[in-house]
Formats: C-alpha cells, sequence, structure tokens
C-alpha cells in the first residue's frame, strides 16, 4: 500500500506539473513585444527556477493617486522590489503621472522609457546581505505597451493570479502572470495612496527583498544636456557656472509653504544673495530652472545683480517642449515632464556645491543653503 501511495502522488504532481508547463506555454505563445521576450533569461526567474516567459509581476494601480515624477520614482522602487523580489520579470505600465505639473495638459511622453534608459540602468536584489539577482533593467523589467498588457491580461489562460498584500510561497510557486489588485476603493472613492510602499505588506517585504538600482536617462534626456552646460560655461566670466531650481507655481500659492515667505524666498534678491554666499560671483553664468511661467521675474538678475542667466527659452530645443503649454494652438508640444528630467541631468552636470535648489531634497547632493533655508522659521515660527 506504501508503495501504491507513493505512486499516486508521484501521479499526481506530475499531471500537476504538465498542467503548469500547459498554462506557461499558453501563457507565452501570448507574448508579441520584442521588450518583453528581452525577459527570457531574467536572473531573478532562473533563481526560482523558472522556465523562459514564465514568472510575469504586474501591479495595477488605477486607483493610486497621480503626482509628480520624483514621487513616481519611489512609486517604481516599490515595485521592482516586490515583482523582482518574488522571483519575477516585471511588466511595467505607464508612470501614474499627474496633469497639475503639465498646466492640466496632456502629455504624449508618458512612458517609462522616455525617462530611464532600461539597457544602461542596472540592478540588484539583496537578501540579508547577499545578492540572489542582478542585471541591466532590460533583462527583467519590460515597458509593457497597453496592447501587450491587455493580451496577457484579457486572454482565456490559466496563468494569470492576484494578491493584494502577503504572497504565499504556494501561490509564488506558481508560474504566469501575479497582478497586484489595484488598491481598494473607499466609500466609493478611489484610495488615493502616493507611495506604494504604504499599500498592504508592501514595506515589510521590500525591507527583507532590497532593490538597488541605478537609473540611467534616456538618450532623449541626456541628449539634451551638453549644448545647455557649454554654453553656460562659455557665458560666464569668472569661470564659474550654476544652476538653481527655483520652484514656484503652486509652492507660492500652497498654504503648506507660506506664500509670502515662498515668494520671498524664490526672488531674484535672494537667489543672488544665496549666489554671493556661496562663492558664485557677479559675472557668473547660471541656469534657472523653473515652474515659473512669467520668465521676466528673474530679469533683476542680470540688470540688478550682475550675473548672466539662462533658462529653457534660450535653447530651442527645451523651448519647443512646453511651447503650446499655455497655448494650445501654438506649435510644439507641451511636456514639462520631460523638461524637468532633462533640466535635472543639468543641474547634476555641475558640482554639488553648484546646485541650488529651493527646498532641501532627501536623498539628493546640493548646496546645504537653500533658498527657502531663511525663511522657515518666519513660516512657522518656534
Amino acid at each position: 500500500m506504501a508503495s501504491a501511495s507513493a505512486w499516486m502522488l508521484a501521479l499526481a504532481a506530475a499531471r500537476q506539473a504538465t498542467g503548469l508547463e500547459e498554462a506557461t506555454a499558453g501563457l507565452q505563445r501570448l507574448v508579441f513585444q520584442p521588450e518583453v521576450f528581452a525577459l527570457e533569461n531574467c536572473s531573478c526567474v532562473r533563481r526560482h527556477g523558472g522556465a523562459a516567459l514564465s514568472r510575469f509581476y504586474h501591479l495595477d494601480y488605477r486607483n493610486a493617486a497621480r503626482s509628480g515624477l520624483n514621487h513616481q520614482i519611489s512609486n517604481l522602487r516599490a515595485i521592482l522590489a516586490e515583482g523582482l523580489g518574488l522571483g519575477r520579470a516585471v511588466l511595467l505600465g505607464p508612470p501614474s503621472l499627474t496633469r497639475n505639473h503639465n498646466l492640466d495638459r496632456p502629455f504624449l511622453f508618458n512612458r517609462w522609457g522616455d525617462f530611464i534608459s532600461f539597457e544602461r540602468s542596472s540592478f540588484r536584489i539583496e537578501e540579508r546581505h547577499k545578492t540572489v539577482c542582478e542585471g541591466t533593467l532590460a533583462s527583467c523589467v519590460a515597458d509593457v505597451s497597453d496592447a501587450q498588457l491587455a493580451q496577457l491580461v484579457e486572454a482565456k489562460h490559466e496563468s494569470l493570479g492576484y494578491h493584494d498584500g502577503p504572497v504565499s510561497d504556494m501561490q509564488n510557486a506558481v508560474p504566469g502572470l501575479l497582478r497586484r489588485r489595484p488598491a481598494p476603493p473607499v466609500d466609493r472613492v478611489p484610495d488615493r495612496l502616493n507611495l506604494f510602499r504604504r499599500l498592504p505588506n508592501m514595506t515589510r517585504f521590500i525591507g527583507h527583498h532590497r532593490l538597488v538600482a541605478s537609473f540611467v536617462p534616456s538618450d532623449k534626456v541626456l541628449g539634451a544636456v551638453p549644448s545647455v552646460v557649454d554654453r553656460l560655461r562659455a557665458l560666464s566670466k569668472t569661470g564659474v557656472a550654476a544652476v538653481v531650481h527655483c520652484r514656484r507655481g503652486d509652492k507660492i500659492t500652497n498654504s503648506k509653504y507660506c506664500p509670502a515667505q515662498m515668494d520671498k524666498a524664490t526672488s531674484p534678491a535672494r537667489i543672488a544673495e544665496v549666489l554671493d554666499q556661496s562663492g558664485i560671483k557677479p559675472g557668473s553664468a547660471i541656469y534657472i530652472m523653473s515652474n515659473e511661467l512669467n520668465l521676466a521675474h528673474f530679469d533683476p538678475l542680470r540688470d540688478v545683480y550682475g550675473y548672466h542667466f539662462l533658462t529653457q527659452a534660450a535653447f530651442p530645443h527645451l523651448a519647443d517642449l512646453v511651447s503650446s503649454c499655455r497655448n494650445p494652438e501654438a506649435p510644439g508640444y507641451c511636456e514639462n515632464y520631460l523638461l524637468f528630467a532633462i533640466e535635472k541631468q543639468i543641474l547634476h552636470a555641475f558640482p554639488k556645491e553648484q546646485r541650488f535648489v529651493t527646498l532641501g531634497i532627501k536623498g539628493e547632493e546640493h548646496n546645504p543653503v537653500t533658498l527657502y533655508s531663511k525663511f522657515g522659521k518666519e513660516c512657522r515660527p518656534g
């Protein structure tokens, strides 16, 4: 009887394995996007003994709050940590970017591949300080098209699973596409989660499966930078150039930052004061990156304080990106996110001491003197 029972268990296991192989083969037949085919040798999948194109992960964030690019990069890290940590290749949808930072206009450049080079970016997953899988982003992560994702999700096959929190070992052992469900609606209003690391069990999981990633900007971002940097350096009369990220727009109307103090913090007088205190003297060239629509706001930097300053308006390839933001009938684009990504690389083309920001940014290296630092106590006395 013992041998018969063992034989029955072996037969059941064989039938289950055959079923999983058939389901996996069915999933593979649904793949047509080259970037998804490129995931066939993903090291995280191999670590779990998965066959080529047999284990995928996707986070459905239809109910999540839309936010800016920096928030979305934080969300990207959470998605990659969970998906790759589960030993699955990750299928990325577009970042959930808000229109609020694009003058409420739609944008064309709205895929992760517009901002990040998957081929040059790299990652590794660490568990207990040990690397368990690693590679280029393109080897384990695909910027999946809407058509390809719909094919994988909507087609009739046996390889689609869902979770909304902890994933059991038994559940994760099943090959196919595992989707994290969207955050549940609250009183029929979608849950407005800004950061995915706050999703159920996400913080705990990514704490045990640490993602170390280096995101390299895309060609369209990097290619726009050298001509700006070269012109700035040539314009300087002191041999010094700097970049100032001057946040106005929503920041001078948001009560969180005390509009009156923020207006003073982002004035030409304050910018000149911070530059001079940091050894950037008049005659130096300054690039101003700002969401201020009236760029004449900065003219006193030149006319009163003696700095040679430039903005995106001085460079046709940058100005064209936002040329139709205020006038939909004008030629060009309204692509403030792409412009921001480019200007961020312009900022990082200079030494830390020559990078100035309005508010301190966690994880970013810049001059410790910020535009707003002088007014923080004035805004929140005591």
